[in-house]
């Protein structure tokens, strides 16, 4: 399969066509035309919180209509108006009434947290708000310090409803002269820094619109069924505002309810007999882990058309776990559709529903040094790559770019993707962003008149599909290879059950380079294993899989691991909280070529690599096991104990007597041995073989292959 390097797209979508909604400028048009030809057809229904609440368009675009004009009296056009709200139908309505009235709605995390104050105060400040919509009796005591003003649906629920009849001429309002046309200004989630706001206009959001259906095919027909919170951009505009693009139906059940019990977002599914719904790669996971059998047999996953994955990396294995899980309830693994966008995009860049998921297989230590090779599956260090879509959509522009030479990159090599199109934003909100705004949203190629976005993520094409490697601030450069962390972070949390899935952070310590890979890692608090051994035990696959010179390992309590209000996590400032002594670690082991490790974190490793390695080969369960009970009575012979030991020599560099292959050896004293041997003398850690509970069985090392090739059932001491 061959790489490509650029996709240069002119096909325009028919937004005329049968499946799709008509050509209209704004989503104000939409809704009134949905509201005026349809006025009973159900626009939104909340579920989840006892009777299930409906909202058709013409009440939508009622209610809308008269808190605009209660609004529109005591704003000027353009202005910024924060939007306090939970997922739900307030919400929704008073987005519409801010689209009417002619101000910008700013849609923040209602929470009431210290994280969510200290984002509202930023964005507040930044945006130079003075108005906040907030949920009717709730007020926000932030607000009074920052001298913002409330106003909840009590004070407006009875003005009159105007009537808009020439929404033309409510557009040409809108568009003051100097203030250009905002449908939003979304505040980007700040994984990599500060939260910026991206300015989006109506031609962004109907432009992305019309990609968005290109790339889930989706129709007045469709029915959504979503959870994701509004205050992001895959929550408001893929769902969301997607529906009255469309003319859809969309259920809305609030975040919280998934949360508490995932079974409920697919219990939405099958009752509302939803076709189109999805989640970042997490919540796939999370219903994989939690759901149980038994609420299996209830479900009904055969409505299903458009399973989008999207807003972090998308795991092969995710995909394979929830597929093979839920295909009993008739859930199609090629429902699935992962997909790549980002704010500054408005949202969605690449993404194709007819031809999902696409997975090929790279070699890994290629790709480290930022070059595409493609191998089997089957091939000595492939690593499966999950692409996200292909890029022919409405106008846009694609090309991978070296970020350092900037010039496009050779097919076969890993570079920045750079975006253009009528979907990309014109910048960052107000001039103290000018900075961030010129180089991100300006960059130019030799030979193209075009501008780009420069999207700060790495990837590669390869027969018009994206696939997606990192970001290019977070990539960890080691004696040259270039290391994703997002690929240490998923060896650390497939080490044990006892770590949290999708709640680590991999970044760098030192000088560029020159320093060392630190990995935090959160723990279950009900965890069975001590929190040193974890940290020895991920520290050692580290280094395995990875072939790091150096690595530390530090667990941490859960939700500790900062992140953003759409749970992408801030590994930069996981490292600035490490550096300051806020982590507050509950382990910290550092591993290195030949460093000294304490007896009794060699012990605890040494017992716990054991009863994964006993439970892997069909020993009692790794809880079970006696520590003074003799291998032999656990069916481990004398076959199996001489790979056990051998096995064990190469992971902690050392030799072990011939004692440790009789039939008597018990993990005690396996444990005692190695403990001893790595106190005498410490030697430069080889490569762990010992296999994981979620990896495929490590091969034959060679002295155990030497082993096998002898007539002798107790093998010579080496």
């Amino acid at each position: 399969m061959a790489a490509s390097s650029e996709s240069n797209v002119t096909t325009n979508l028919d937004l005329g066509s049968t499946r799709g909604a008509p050509p209209h400028p704004t989503l104000l048009h939409c809704l009134r035309r949905w509201a005026v030809g349809e006025p009973d057809r159900p626009a939104y229904t909340l579920t989840g919180a006892g009777t299930d609440q409906v909202l058709s368009y013409g009440e939508l675009d009622h209610r809308a209509r008269q808190l605009g004009a209660a609004l529109s009296a005591r704003t000027r056009p353009g202005q910024p108006v924060l939007l306090l709200y939970p997922l739900g139908l307030d919400f929704v309505t008073t987005y519409f009434a801010c689209l009417h009235a002619g101000v910008t709605p700013v849609p923040l995390d209602p929470g009431a947290g210290p994280a969510a104050q200290a984002r509202l105060r930023a964005v507040a400040t930044d945006c130079g708000a003075e108005l906040a919509l907030v949920p009717a009796g709730q007020t926000r005591p932030m607000l009074d310090d920052l001298h913002l003003e409330q106003w909840s649906p009590e004070l407006w629920s009875g003005a009159p409803a105007p009537a808009f009849d020439d929404l033309e001429s409510e557009r040409q309002r809108q568009r003051a002269p100097g203030s250009p046309a905002l449908a939003l200004l979304q505040y980007t989630s700040g994984s990599t820094g500060a939260s910026k706001g991206t300015r989006i206009s109506h031609a962004n959001l109907m432009a992305n619109m019309a990609m968005l259906q290109s790339v889930f095919g989706t129709s007045s027909r469709t029915v959504i069924v979503t959870w994701l919170p509004v205050f992001h951009d895959m929550g408001l505009i893929g769902n969301v505002l997607h529906a009255v693009y469309l003319g859809a139906h969309a259920v809305l059940l609030p975040t919280v309810a998934f949360l508490k019990r995932p079974e409920r977002w697919l219990q939405a599914v099958t009752r509302f007999r939803a076709t189109f719904s999805g989640a970042p790669n997490f919540a796939y996971d999370l219903c994989v882990d939690r759901v149980s059998a038994e609420r299996c047999t209830e479900l009904d996953l055969s409505s299903w058309e458009v399973a989008f994955n999207g807003a972090e990396p998308v795991r092969a294995r995710t995909l394979e776990r929830f597929a093979g899980r839920f295909a009993a309830s008739g859930f199609r693994r090629s429902s699935f559709v992962p997909t790549y966008g980002l704010a500054e995009a408005t949202l969605v860049v690449s993404g194709n529903h007819a031809n999902s998921p696409v997975i090929v297989h790279v070699d890994a230590e290629q790709l480290r040094h930022g070059r595409v090779q493609l191998v089997s599956g089957a091939a000595e260090g492939a690593a499966p790559a999950v692409g996200v879509g292909g890029v022919a959509h409405g106008d846009q522009r694609l090309r991978i770019v070296d970020p350092v030479t900037l010039v496009a990159c050779e097919p076969d090599r890993v570079g920045e993707i750079w975006v253009s199109g009528a979907h990309v934003s014109e910048g960052y909100h107000r001039q103290g962003h000018a900075q961030q705004s010129d180089p991100a949203f300006g960059a130019r190629l030799p030979g193209d008149a075009r501008c780009y976005l420069r999207t700060g993520d790495l990837g590669f094409l390869s027969n018009g599909e994206l696939f997606i490697t990192g970001r290019h601030k977070d990539l960890i450069i080691v004696r040259g290879r270039n290391l994703y962390p997002q690929d240490l972070e998923l060896t650390a949390e497939c080490v044990a059950p006892d770590l949290r899935k999708g709640a680590s952070a991999a970044f760098e310590a030192g000088r560029e380079g020159e320093g060392h890979v630190v990995v935090v890692v959160e723990v279950e608090p009900r965890h069975r294993t001590s929190p040193e051994s974890l940290a020895a035990t991920v520290a050692a696959e580290l280094q395995r899989e990875h072939e790091l010179p150096a690595v530390e390992v530090v667990v941490v309590r859960r939700a500790s691991v900062p992140k953003t209000t759409s749970g992408k996590v801030q590994r930069r400032a996981c490292r600035q909280l490490l550096a300051s002594g806020s982590l507050d670690p509950l382990a910290r082991v550092f591993r290195g070529l030949g460093q000294p490790r304490a007896a009794d974190i060699v012990a605890e490793e040494a017992q716990v690599l054991i009863r994964r390695w006993l439970d892997a080969h069909g020993a009692l369960g790794p809880e079970a096991v006696d520590l003074d009970a003799p291998l032999a009575a656990l069916g481990i012979d004398s076959v199996r104990r001489a790979q056990l030991a051998s096995e064990l020599e190469a992971h902690f560099g050392v030799d072990l007597e011939e004692a440790s292959f009789a039939a008597d050896v018990s993990m005690r004293d396996l444990v005692d041995t190695i403990t001893e041997a790595a106190a005498l003398e410490p030697r430069p850690t080889a490569a762990a073989i010992l296999p994981s509970p979620l990896a495929a069985p490590a091969p034959r090392l060679p002295a155990f292959r030497r082993f096998f090739e002898s007539t002798q059932v107790t093998p010579r001491k080496r």
